[in-house]
């Protein structure tokens, strides 16, 4: 999914096919944003996959976690160029 500076600092996906979340990031027009995307896991059936886009800790990309009805957040800081990120999951 496309995540944009337009949609507003808070953005959700719902996962339905068993893929990577590509996430691509349209920078704010100036300044800077913090964006929480909340990823859910369909409620009939878990999907794997990694997360990409995005800079991470380490540069180690998390997995999205794999479980039904499993929620991740992702904390995006967008500075005009990049997009740091950082995961906070497993809630259930």
């Amino acid at each position: 999914g496309t995540i944009s500076a337009t949609n507003g600092a808070r953005q959700k996906i719902t996962l339905t096919a068993g893929s990577t979340c590509a996430l691509s990031f349209t920078q704010p027009s100036s300044g800077v944003l913090s964006i929480l995307i909340k990823v859910i896991q369909s409620a009939s059936s878990a999907y794997n996959g990694t997360i990409s886009g995005g800079l991470w800790p380490s540069g180690i990309v998390p997995t999205i976690t794999a479980t039904v009805s499993a929620t991740d957040f992702i904390t995006c800081y967008l500075d005009g160029t990049n997009a740091y990120c950082v995961p906070s999951q497993d809630f259930r």
